[in-house]
């Protein structure tokens, strides 16, 4: 689990190819929330809408795709109100790159109200009256890509570098609490197949995790790993495969000595269909 308040964990994102061809995509939405007459918090129904706008296509043969979107909802409920931005990246090499290699961002922020408990039975979608305003700021991002500097007829060397950031901070009318996450790392993955039917996996991985926090202090995540896995196509719809990763994670927390390296191993399956 990856989130605002974990110390460590992982986000495994993968991205859509990109089309070549010149291509503009617009998408706007509304809709409506149906509150019960006898609950209703405001007057008229609470609406959401949103719009969005993506360009992809070459540039100088290498392959772009920009996408933007904004997000607003009054909420099904008082002070269940967000407001959100979206913001997307992709480059890839050029077609037939003797090394081929892409990199990606992905940005979000998301200002919204918070609703934690009702104000009474009576009116279940208001509010409690001293939480109106109470607010929450999110805010995330993801980069990374990757790079293939060595590629041959059986030999192939993979490099994926990323970066993350997640953070939260609570305007609220008891607590002003917060937390920022970054994280980074990458992956080094080697790739030999020394017949049609036979490939053999290896690699390593790595990262460091550190959060900010006024609950959690500033505690940091050492991960560390390698894997291997040898696999054979026994017949076309029918593989045999031998390996496993082994985990090396470490955890600092403040004011207290380094936690004891926590080795992690996970065998794989022998046999895929």
């Amino acid at each position: 689990v990856y989130g605002s308040n974990a110390l460590g964990g992982v986000a495994n994102i993968i991205t859509a190819p990109i089309d070549r061809k010149p291509e503009t995509v617009a998408r706007v939405h509304y809709g409506l929330y149906q509150i019960p007459g006898q609950y209703q918090f405001q007057s008229g129904a609470p609406s959401v809408y949103g719009v969005e706008l993506q360009q992809s296509g070459s540039v100088g043969g290498v392959g772009v795709r920009l996408d933007g979107s904004r997000e607003m909802s009054q909420g099904e409920t008082q002070n269940g109100w967000y407001h959100r931005w979206f913001l997307r990246g992709k480059v890839t090499s050029p077609a037939g790159a003797r090394h081929p290699w892409d990199g990606y961002a992905v940005w979000s922020w998301n200002n919204s109200g918070e609703f934690f408990t009702w104000r009474s039975n009576d009116q279940p979608f208001h509010v409690d009256t001293v939480a109106l305003g109470d607010r929450t700021l999110y805010q995330t991002l993801y980069a990374g890509g990757s790079f293939t500097p060595l590629v041959g007829s059986s030999l192939i060397l993979k490099v994926s570098p990323s970066l993350s950031y997640n953070g939260n901070q609570n305007y609220f009318h008891d607590n002003q609490d917060y937390h920022h996450a970054w994280r980074g790392g990458g992956t080094v993955q080697l790739m030999a197949q020394p017949a049609a039917s036979h490939t053999i996996l290896a690699g390593v991985d790595g990262a460091y995790g550190t959060v900010r926090s006024n609950f959690l202090g500033t505690p940091g995540l050492t991960d560390g790993g390698v894997f291997l896995q040898d696999q054979w196509a026994i017949t076309p719809r029918l593989e045999g495969t031998a390996g496993a990763p082994l985990g090396h994670p470490t955890t600092r927390l403040p004011y207290t000595s380094p936690s004891p390296p926590d080795h992690r191993g996970s065998p794989v399956p022998p046999f895929a269909f």
